[in-house]
């Protein structure tokens, strides 16, 4: 009566938890209150430059964070970067990753479905990008400063997509999934024109890296590979091939996304099946009376479903799941 009892209190213990778990996950996915802390974060920014508080700041964005190497070959080697870099290179390759997985997913069930609806936030990237600098040029048309053309024509879309979400439920779904499409086609655009008119060329053999690098995820996903560790893995790899090539950062996200798989490694049709066959075995092998350890056939069941359930969830889900409440309210 009393294991029964305490079996009891454990369900109700599990579903409390799952419970409390689903609303924290609600709480860290809402784009609201990240959009919120976006604009404090911003107003205090701007305080801060505009005082006697800016020298500090700007030694905080300037610190170098990072390790230092010593011995086994090594002589006080750093490896890192300024936390300005940090930000720009590493944490805003990650909100594009996200970014670029809406995005996916939007072309695939969403908005985006649709050529002609895909096709209209591109051509409105490329009017945001050459209207200013047509603009830029012709006011600037033989000075010395024609060659910055490229400030007007960058797009903060972290900032506006912000705003755009702190308007709340009254912004249509669809202009949501515009600005974020118009995001990744500026963001290509604007790579496109610093290598070709700013700063070193880039690095053929890193590039050559980064290709390779590429198609071993392209190949992964037209194979099957649904973990989410491979995607991981090569997708840091992609990264410092293309930090190393001297192409901006942000494209390693967006790449990244577009070769994650969109579906599920396991069928959900036979895994209700499966799960209801496994269910009824793990009833049937389960011993009355039996401590927990001696149930080995039951708990082999058990975990064989535990295992699998995760497998009904497409790739693509379960990374934006995991990384948005980080680009939300980190990034």
């Amino acid at each position: 009566m009393g294991y029964q009892n305490n079996n009891n209190l454990i369900y109700i213990q599990a579903e409390r938890d799952a419970k409390r778990r689903t609303f924290i996950e609600k709480i860290s996915s809402m784009e609201t209150l990240g959009s919120i802390m976006m604009v404090i974060a911003a107003v205090i920014a701007i305080i801060l430059a505009n005082t006697n508080a800016f020298e500090a700041y700007e030694a905080f964005l300037n610190f170098q964070l990072g390790i230092t190497l010593n011995g086994f070959g090594f002589d006080n080697f750093f490896i890192g970067m300024t936390v300005e870099h940090w930000v720009n290179e590493v944490l805003m390759t990650l909100f594009f990753l996200v970014v670029g997985m809406e995005i996916k997913y939007e072309f695939f069930v969403g908005e985006l479905k649709d050529i002609k609806a895909a096709l209209l936030p591109i051509i409105a990237a490329c009017g945001g990008v050459l209207v200013p600098i047509i603009i830029y040029v012709s006011l600037n048309f033989g000075g010395e400063h024609v060659k910055g053309f490229g400030i007007p024509m960058a797009t903060d879309i972290a900032f506006a997509i912000g705003v755009l979400t702190l308007v709340g439920k009254g912004i249509p779904r669809g202009l949501t999934v515009f600005l974020k499409t118009l995001a990744i086609a500026d963001d290509i655009m604007a790579i496109i024109v610093i290598a070709l008119f700013y700063g070193h060329s880039p690095d053929p053999f890193w590039l050559v890296m980064a290709g390779l690098t590429v198609c071993i995820l392209m190949a992964g996903n037209k194979m099957g590979v649904c973990r989410c560790k491979f995607y991981v893995v090569f997708g840091i790899v992609l990264w410092f091939c293309v930090y190393f090539s001297g192409i901006e950062c942000t494209i390693a996200g967006v790449i990244l996304a577009f070769t994650i798989p969109t579906k599920a490694e396991v069928n959900p049709r036979v895994f209700g099946k499966w799960t209801i066959a496994k269910v009824l075995e793990a009833r049937d092998r389960f011993i009355p009376g039996e401590p927990m350890l001696a149930q080995g056939e039951y708990a082999d069941r058990v975990y064989m479903i535990h295992k699998m359930s995760r497998r009904v969830e497409p790739t693509l889900s379960r990374m934006e799941r995991k990384i948005s409440p980080w680009s939300n309210y980190l990034i």
